[in-house]
Formats: structure tokens, sequence, C-alpha cells
């Protein structure tokens, strides 16, 4: 099977994790912590130890490596649980274009902790990026309301943490394997999730009923079959550049998506051409 076709998955898993996220934010706000504990628990961590166990691993890593991924993994659950806490109050078109800011934050962070070298093309990108998101950002803020206006620093706060996060997932797998990190990376993630959640765990049976059960199973396949997809894509491909510069539209799909299905539609022309300058910037990185 050609890589193109895993990129076509990550596309319409990814469309769909953001839409279901932006509904599930509404309608089970107060099920925050176990609808990401459900997602952790029995889908992400049970598909890695798969793909784990697929690949081959060895656990002796190091004590020093085992600490770093103890210590960094519990931002994980911090950020899927303020990226579907911000979901409550923003629309999944809005929260697509400023989540184009992830690589930015990656690549401020890799030039500061990895030494990481930004060339001309890759400065025009993230500008780009940056006048997308503060563009509509700012247009938006001016008549939204309080919930909505706090929902924007929360989504821009888990933009941050992920940005963060990805440098780091770059430089631990320079250090360790990557079936050695889905099982103890992924494992400790998992861990992190529970200890949070354990107040509310009893929760869990209340989200599988006949309204919200089959939702809930969606957003977390989507959620982690989506990261699947990319990686097989990368794997097939062995090209990064050109599966970034393809997975990139996802903004364009996600407010298409959101004006129709969600009814999204306002300031419908400003978020496409926001979301387009979005994509163009995340092309000149891919391409960079």
């Amino acid at each position: 099977m050609d890589w193109p076709i895993f990129v076509f998955f990550y596309l319409v898993l990814g469309t769909t994790h953001q839409l279901l996220r932006r509904v599930l934010g509404q309608r089970l706000a107060q099920y925050n912590a176990v609808i990401n504990l459900f997602f952790f628990l029995f889908v992400h961590y049970p598909l890695g130890l798969l793909l784990a166990f697929t690949i081959g691993f060895d656990l002796n890593i190091g004590l020093a490596n085992i600490i770093i991924i103890v210590l960094m993994s519990c931002f994980f659950p911090i950020y899927n649980l303020l990226e579907f806490k911000a979901s409550e109050h923003i629309e999944a078109g809005f929260f697509a274009i400023i989540s184009n800011v992830k690589p930015v934050v990656a690549i401020v962070f890799g030039y500061l902790i990895l030494s990481e070298r930004m060339s001309f093309k890759e400065i025009a990108g993230a500008t780009l990026i940056i006048i997308a998101a503060f563009l509509y950002s700012s247009f938006t803020y001016k008549g939204a309301s309080q919930h909505s206006k706090s929902g924007l620093m929360i989504a821009f706060s888990a933009i941050l943490i992920s940005g963060s996060l990805g440098v780091y997932e770059v430089w631990i797998l320079q250090r360790v394997g990557f079936g050695e990190y889905l099982v103890l990376g992924w494992g400790m993630q998992t861990f992190w999730m529970v200890i949070i959640s354990w107040p509310q765990i009893h929760n869990l049976k209340k989200l599988f009923n006949k309204e919200n059960g089959f939702p809930v199973l969606a957003l977390s396949l989507a959620n982690s079959l989506k990261g699947f997809s990319f990686l097989t894509a990368l794997y097939l491909s062995n090209n990064v550049s050109k599966v970034s510069a393809y997975v990139s539209f996802l903004p364009i799909f996600v407010v298409i998506a959101g004006y129709f299905i969600l009814r999204e539609k306002n300031n419908i022309k400003l978020r496409i051409f926001c979301s387009a300058l979005g994509c163009l910037g995340l092309l000149q990185l891919a391409l960079g």
C-alpha cells in the first residue's frame, strides 16, 4: 500500500478527531478527565504496545532516561486535558487555525534546546503562521464572551505545551529506541493520566450509554489512529518533508468540515483565508 493513502487516512481521522472533540467538549465537559483516561488506558497505550511488540524493544535504557521519561510524561495528559477544555469554548475551525502555531513553538524550542538552525524558508513559514493565528484570534477576541476568551488562553497554553513536547520526543528518541519509548513513554503518560483522573474514575461507566458511548470511542480511536497513520506514511515514504507538506492541509479540511457539519459559519471568509495562510506557512516549514 502506498504512503499517500495513509496521509489521506490522517487527514480524515484528524478532521474527525477535531470535530468530535468540539462536540464532546461542549456536551461532556464535566467528564474531561475520564474521557482522556479512556483514550490513554483503553485505546492509545494498547495500540502502542501492539506496535512495540511488532517492531521489538529492549527496556534496558538506563536510569537517567527512565527518570526523564517519568518526569516529562506528566505533561502529555495535561496537554490533552487543556485541549479538551478549550474545545468547550472554541469552535473546531478556530482551534485548527491557531493549532498551526505548534510547529513554530517546536522550531523555537528546537533552536534553543537542540541548537537546530532555521532556514529563511522556515522563518518565512513561521511568520505566515503567526500572522494567520494572530489575525483571526485578534479579530475574534474583540467580540468574544469571557468564556471564549478564557478558552482561547487555555488553547494557547495547550499549544505551547504541545510544541515543546514535540521537541522533547525528538530528543528522547535520539536516546532510546522507538519501541522502548512506546512501552515506557506511553506507559508513563497513561500512568499519570490515571493519577490525575483517579478522583473521577467512577464516572467511566457513565460515559458508555446509548448517547455517548460511540462518540467517545470514535474520538479515542480517531486520535490514536491518526498518529499511527502519520508514522506509517513517514515509514513508507522515508520523506518527512513531503509527508509534512501534505498533512499541513488539515486546518482547511477542519474549517470546511466544521462549516458543513457543525454549522460553524462565523467569519467564514476570514477563517478560510487564515487557514489557507496558515497552510502556506506550514508548507514553507515542511519544504524549508
